[in-house]
């Protein structure tokens, strides 16, 4: 028998294994009549299209459901739970105060983070809000022509956020406490490293191995889920099991905000011997500019390498082994707030032996 209780299926969806390779996951709650329809494809098409507009942010195409188009009289309540879990973007039309869509919400109100529930109502509803989401923010549309685009224009900046977030779903955050010493000696695990759910993760010969060779989405770990800002970071990091690919590389993101380029300053060490620092650039079209460290030179991919940085509001200083350079934040074009410390590598798996990590 399949459960009608939410936090059963919740709970049971979110320990089972997620796909390694998908799209942005977005659910359309709102009551099954036919006025509705006309908003419904409206946001469809607007998550579709802010989709393939940031193809660095998505490899795959949104799913972009509303109960009703995927055959109700087939959807039980364990798959309607399911879905909530499994959501990464919820939109809830909260418009006549349905009575399913107003239990459903609060179920997704429960399970999801408030930045990825978004309530909007039309501005013909003249319905008071229950009391208790009276406070909450929600977006009103208007069935006019210059209504629906500012509309628009809205739900296309609360997808894109939701997009960029797309490969840090919540995870269980350990308390991370500076200074900050983590050896993989005795081949223990530390929990926390964080890595995403579909990775490769494993502790083999005194070193923390993870990353996906096919992946790059997923090729990374981070110091728990915590926003650095200003600190200086010490490891010792190797190739593993690399492809047979002269732009395999290993690294790391500063303030990283997301794993692709230009959202976040990424140094890294390329399989060919080239050094790299990657920073984001609103001034040119790809997001981000790379510059060269080092030219390409021979390295033995077994050697263990020395990676150092430091990051405040005056300078970003990196080094790989004897590779060395200083920037000044004044000279930058782009810098972010705080961000997640995210080791990264490409087409290959990264083996870290050491991490130190100290406030400046």
């Amino acid at each position: 028998m399949s459960s009608i209780w939410p936090r059963d299926v919740i709970q049971k969806t979110e320990r089972s294994a997620d796909d390694a390779l998908r799209g942005l996951r977005c659910i359309l709650l709102m009551p099954f009549k036919d006025e509705f329809a006309p908003i419904a494809h409206l946001l469809r098409e607007t998550v579709e299209r802010v989709v393939r507009q940031c193809p660095q942010l998505s490899e795959q195409p949104p799913e972009v459901d509303r109960l009703d188009w995927a055959n109700s009289s087939a959807v039980i309540h364990s798959e309607l739970w399911e879905r909530i879990a499994r959501a990464d973007l919820v939109f809830c039309d909260i418009t006549g105060c349905n009575p399913n869509v107003m239990f459903e919400y609060g179920v997704y109100a429960a399970a999801k983070r408030v930045e990825h529930v978004v309530l909007i109502k039309n501005r013909a509803d003249t319905e008071r809000s229950p009391f208790n989401i009276s406070p909450i923010r929600y977006f009103e549309y208007e069935l006019t022509n210059d209504g629906l685009a500012e509309f628009v224009r809205r739900m296309e900046d609360v997808t894109l956020r939701a997009l960029i977030g797309l490969p840090d779903p919540p995870a269980p955050n350990p308390q991370i406490a500076l200074p900050l010493d983590i050896s993989f000696t005795g081949n223990y695990d530390d929990p926390r490293v964080h890595t995403p759910s579909p990775s490769h993760r494993r502790v083999i010969d005194e070193t923390l191995e993870f990353g996906s060779r096919y992946h790059y989405r997923y090729s990374w770990a981070s110091i728990g889920k915590e926003h650095f800002r200003n600190f200086k970071l010490e490891f010792v990091g190797r190739f593993s099991n690399p492809l047979p690919n002269p732009d395999a590389w290993i690294g790391v993101g500063l303030r990283s905000q997301h794993p692709w380029a230009g959202h976040g300053h990424i140094f890294y060490l390329r399989r060919d011997g080239q050094i790299l620092l990657c920073s984001p650039d609103d001034t040119l079209q790809a997001g981000f500019q790379d510059v060269t460290l080092r030219d390409a030179q021979g390295i033995d991919h077994n050697t263990n390498h020395e990676f150092e940085a430091m990051f405040d509001d005056t300078v970003l200083s990196v080094r790989i082994d004897d590779t060395k350079r200083e920037f000044p934040v004044r000279d930058m074009k782009k810098v972010f707030g705080p961000g997640l410390i995210r080791f990264q590598s490409c087409s290959t798996w990264m083996a870290i032996k050491h991490i130190t990590l100290e406030p400046l």
